[in-house]
Order: C-alpha cells, then structure tokens, then sequence
C-alpha cells in the first residue's frame, strides 16, 4: 500500500511539471484528471485553435525504459475513445484536436521533460 502511495505522488509530481511546462509554452490548461466511467485524461489543453489530449508519463531516473514507451496501441485507443467521450460530453463542435506526450524523468538535480506532439 505504501508503493501506491508513492506511484500516486511521483504521477502527481510528474503532472505538476507538465502543467508548468505547458503554461511556459503558452497552452492553456482546460482541464486535469479529467475522470469518467471509462478511465481518465491526464491534462486537457488548448494551443491556438487545436485541443490538445496530454498523456504524462514520469518515471525515476534509475528506469532503463523510457516512459513514453510504456504507451502501447492499447493505451492510445483508449485515450482515443476519452476523447471521443470528452468532445461529445461538452458538446464540442468541430475543431483540431492532437494527442501528445509528456514524457518525464525525475532527477536530482535536473528533471528531463520530452514532448512528443501528435504521438499518435
């Protein structure tokens, strides 16, 4: 139960750096966690006309694999259908949507963040 504990604070960690780093870029944060009966949405952003659907992935720095990897086919068909989901809910109407990753890694003395726009 501790290592949960653990997981969920280096994820909130992670997501903490995201959103600062999306903001630097000039993204405007629409939504966090955004939750549903079919799973959840890192963070929800908008950059210029398009919306953005951000997976976050952070790991430690004693990792050999790097987070966005552990992203597979499974994974983003169901960020896909979050999305789906997402835009019907609130009734969004046609616009550019993109989906990225946020792939973090915490170091002591300089966390690495990689951004990889239109992942999938």
């Amino acid at each position: 139960m501790v290592y949960m504990v653990m997981a969920d604070s280096l994820g909130k960690q992670g997501e903490d750096l995201a959103v600062k780093y999306l903001k630097k870029l000039g993204y405007k944060i629409i939504e966090r966690n955004y939750r549903c009966t079919m799973g959840e949405i890192d963070i929800i952003a908008k950059e210029k006309e398009a919306l953005i659907f951000i997976e976050v992935k952070t790991r430690k720095s004693d990792k050999d694999v790097e987070p966005f990897e552990s992203i597979g086919v499974r994974k983003q068909a169901k960020i896909r259908d979050l999305a789906e989901f997402y835009l019907q809910k609130k009734e969004v109407d046609e616009c550019e949507i993109r989906f990225d990753v946020l792939s973090i890694v915490i170091q002591d003395k300089e966390n690495q963040i990689e951004h990889i726009t239109n992942a999938f």
